[in-house]
């Protein structure tokens, strides 16, 4: 294979947030599952609702989706809402585990979690529950890390 050939076959490599985040345009936000269903056993008040958060991260060279699922058990009522923000690239490059970390702590999350704050707040309205309450969520609250431990 000539010098030529294999140079452009040769996609840049990103290696962090701030360089990926001049490369992409949010291009979609998808809702993948939203439900809600009354608890039995009913917590009392809001101060006892609690929250998880989980994340996935998926690229194929020009996309990368940043999807996060929220649970929340809240006053009467459970909830859980998968929603992912998709990132284009307008050409093929190639991103460090580091990259896909820090862009999920830093820019996917602040893009997806009003989303799951709306969601959450919508199904409660819906089934006529208290509104639980989803606190802020701050930068570098939550973080995630590369595989081998990298943040």
């Amino acid at each position: 294979m000539s010098a030529e050939v294999e140079a452009a076959d040769q996609r840049p490599v990103v290696d962090g947030a701030s360089d990926l985040l001049d490369l992409c345009e949010l291009s979609q936000i998808v809702a993948y599952s939203l439900n809600a269903e009354r608890a039995q056993n009913s917590i009392a008040s809001a101060e006892e609702s609690t929250r998880e958060l989980s994340a996935r991260s998926r690229f194929d060279g020009r996309h990368l989706e940043a999807r996060f699922r929220i649970e929340v058990e809240g006053p009467g009522a459970r909830y859980s809402a998968d929603v992912g923000a998709i990132y284009e690239v307008e050409k093929p490059i190639e991103l460090t585990p580091r990259a896909t970390a820090e862009f999920m702590s830093k820019i996917g999350l602040m893009a997806v979690y009003p989303y799951l704050r709306e969601a959450v707040t919508g199904l409660a309205s819906r089934l006529g529950a208290p509104i639980p309450v989803i606190g802020i969520l701050r930068l570098n609250e939550i973080t995630f890390e590369a595989p081998g431990g990298h943040p």
